[in-house]
């Protein structure tokens, strides 16, 4: 059985979209957020990756979601959790084995799971036999395993962005010893506190910092006693002394 699910949201220029919707690259900023409902984006659940069942945008370039580091892969945080996100393999050469064709077997082609009907969408590759001329895979619109190309830099008003969320495993932090030592913790969205650890117990950490926190930093409290951050908020710790 496919397991499907609804996990965060995709901004254009800040405003919330539902997915399908038209965007033009070179005006655009293109983002994801935590997940707001009415605007979650579904994805197949691979078990390793997370694949989106349909394109969440249209009509932007290979060249503006490469820019933004979607095609080979960048990091995003959705509910407080990092994933790198990224377009699919579709193959250099119709046949080569990639990924969209293996979905395709294992998963089936039907449009009703995948809604590749009408709507193609870039893949990493750059084709060894038309890479000079600024072409890149395409791959779904007429059939599930339709394979062709486009130039790179074109806005086609149906071919869009099928992204890819690799999970990104949390690391086992030692919490023994840090008592007294100087050290920088990071949490959800990259943000970063360091200070020297006052106290750690089974929930919590304490630091005392000499600098503001983070914006918007839901991770941690402030108080009389140093700066309260939650155990299960961290996602790793580097020691500076």
């Amino acid at each position: 059985m496919t397991n499907i699910i609804k996990l965060g949201s995709f901004s254009l220029n800040g405003d919330l979209i539902q997915t399908g919707i038209q965007c033009y690259s070179g005006h655009d900023t293109l983002a994801f957020q935590d997940t707001v409902p009415g605007t979650e984006i579904s994805w197949v659940d691979t078990g390793d990756l997370l694949v989106s069942d349909r394109c969440i945008c249209i009509g932007l370039s290979w060249e503006s979601l490469n820019k933004a580091g979607y095609i080979s892969g960048t990091r995003v945080w959705i509910d407080n959790a990092p994933y790198i996100c990224r377009c699919l393999m579709g193959g250099g050469r119709k046949g080569e084995k990639n990924e969209w064709d293996d979905l395709l077997r294992k998963y089936g082609d039907s449009d009703d799971l995948w809604h590749w009907h009408g709507n193609p969408f870039w893949c990493q590759e750059t084709p060894p036999d038309y890479g000079m001329l600024g072409a890149r895979v395409v791959r779904g619109g007429k059939a599930p395993d339709e394979w062709s190309t486009r130039g790179w830099n074109l806005e086609i008003w149906n071919i869009g962005f099928r992204p890819v969320l690799e999970r990104i495993p949390r690391m086992t932090v030692d919490f023994s010893g840090l008592e007294g030592r100087e050290i920088c913790v990071y949490g959800p969205h990259d943000q970063s506190i360091a200070g020297r650890v006052l106290s750690v117990d089974d929930y919590d950490l304490v630091l005392t910092t000499n600098t503001s926190l983070p914006p918007n930093c839901s991770w941690t409290t402030a108080s009389k006693c140093g700066t309260i951050i939650r155990r299960g908020e961290i996602w790793s710790i580097k020691q500076i002394n």
